[in-house]
Order: structure tokens, then sequence, then C-alpha cells
């Protein structure tokens, strides 16, 4: 998928980060999505690990995330970690939450 293959080329995807055991952690995201608007890059990073190594394994996973809504709010918190990320480039204080 040449979603997947952007996330790779980006850095987006951990391939050293343990997945697997970090299933339960990335499903609290799903269940709630006021935890994605606060995950800090580091977390977004695990999420998105998890979700496209979860896909090898348990086909309809990425189809279930765009149905609940996950995908949305998975790219609204980029967009916002994106800008954080851009401000502190530019000198800003780039805070983000934990």
């Amino acid at each position: 998928m040449e979603f997947y293959q952007v996330l790779y080329d980006t850095g987006w995807i951990a391939p050293e980060f343990d997945w697997v055991g970090w299933q339960v952690a990335a499903w609290r995201y799903v269940e709630s999505p006021c935890r994605v608007e606060t995950a800090d890059a580091g977390t977004f990073r695990k999420l998105l690990t998890t979700h496209v190594r979860s896909d090898r394994f348990c086909e309809g996973h990425p189809t279930a995330l765009f149905e609940n809504g996950h995908v949305s709010g998975l790219l609204r918190r980029l967009r916002v970690i994106r800008a954080e990320m851009d401000q502190t480039d530019k000198g800003g204080s780039g805070a983000t939450e934990s």
C-alpha cells in the first residue's frame, strides 16, 4: 500500500518497536479518541507502527480504523504535531503534550 510506504519512508514506522507488546495500549487510543488529541510524536509513531503491523495479521484492520473515525483523529493530530514541529524549527516554544 502506497500510504504505508510513505509512513516507512518518512520515519513514522519504528521497525525496532515491540508493537505486539503495545497492542493493548494502542487499543485504548482507538476506544478513547480524546487520548489521540493529546498524543505526542513518540506515541503517535507507536500508534502508526502498531496499526500498520497489525494489518499484516488482521485482515480488515485498516478498514475498521477508517470506519470508526480513528484514522481521521490521527490525521488531525498529525496536523497539530507537524505545526508544533514547524514552530520549533522556527525558534518557537514547540512544546508538546505527553
